[in-house]
């Protein structure tokens, strides 16, 4: 039988969230991102028998996960799984569908979204917490993805963090 204790646990976590108010639509969507593929590596890879290479996707996410504030470089992200960059590359794309580095940018700006609706720190703490060591570049790779700037954001989703 396959342990779904932790996604018992996000659901027991959004309950007790959603009692304060403090639930928004980031927050489910990563912790629901997080849901599938605990699902699906369990269900395609079993719990007893994980193949080395679908460890390591796994691996690699949670490093991302773990780290996301850090610099994470493709080299260091192999290095850590056992993995070629291209080998490791190729794997990624295949299973998540998108390349580590696009995987990794929609991380930090689904965190900084989550954090710009959800709190009152300064875009620049949000930006240091994301990863990301200037604000410039912090801005210019949200508007970009997003289309409007991080205070735009905020503004404009003020009331779905309550």
């Amino acid at each position: 039988m396959a342990d779904f204790s932790g996604i018992v646990m996000f659901f027991v976590k959004l309950k007790e969230l959603s009692l304060y108010e403090v639930i928004n639509d980031v927050y489910v969507s990563l912790n629901l991102e997080a849901i599938l593929v605990e699902i699906y590596t369990k269900k395609f890879y079993g719990n007893d028998e994980v193949k080395p290479r679908e460890n390591a996707i796994i691996q690699a996410l949670f490093y991302i996960e773990q780290n996301i504030s850090n610099k994470i470089t493709l080299e260091g992200l192999c290095k850590f799984v056992g993995y070629s960059v291209f080998h490791f590359s190729r794997l990624f794309k295949k299973e998540v569908g998108i390349p580590p580095y696009e995987y990794i940018i929609k991380f930090r700006l689904d965190l900084a979204k989550h954090l710009l609706i959800t709190t009152n720190l300064a875009v620049r703490e949000i930006a240091k917490q994301c990863g990301y060591t200037s604000e410039v570049n912090f801005y210019n790779v949200f508007k970009k993805n997003v289309h409007v700037t991080p205070k735009q954001f905020r503004l404009l989703n003020i009331n779905k963090g309550e």
